[in-house]
């Protein structure tokens, strides 16, 4: 018998196989280069750099907007659902 506990379907999907994990390691270098860029660095015009991590979040991103459609404009319209 193997003593050792399986990860369930979904966790191992996300964490453990390869490709998952070099996907989420490319969106974390991102996320981090998009908030450096946004506090750290000072621009003469607007940066787009967060337009990167929408592109590599996308799939995440439409399902959260999709969620948000079904609560309505207030959830929409608020500050907190334009930071994922």
């Amino acid at each position: 018998m193997n003593s050792r506990r399986r990860l369930p379907g979904l966790v191992r999907l996300t964490f453990a196989h390869p490709a998952s994990r070099a996907y989420l390691a490319v969106v974390v270098a991102t996320a981090v280069f998009v908030a450096v860029d946004s506090l750290f660095v000072r621009h003469e015009d607007a940066s787009l750099a967060g337009v990167w991590l929408f592109l590599l979040a996308a799939p995440t991103v439409f399902v959260f907007l999709m969620a948000g459609s079904l609560f309505g404009d207030a959830v929409i319209g608020s500050v907190w659902f334009l930071y994922p």
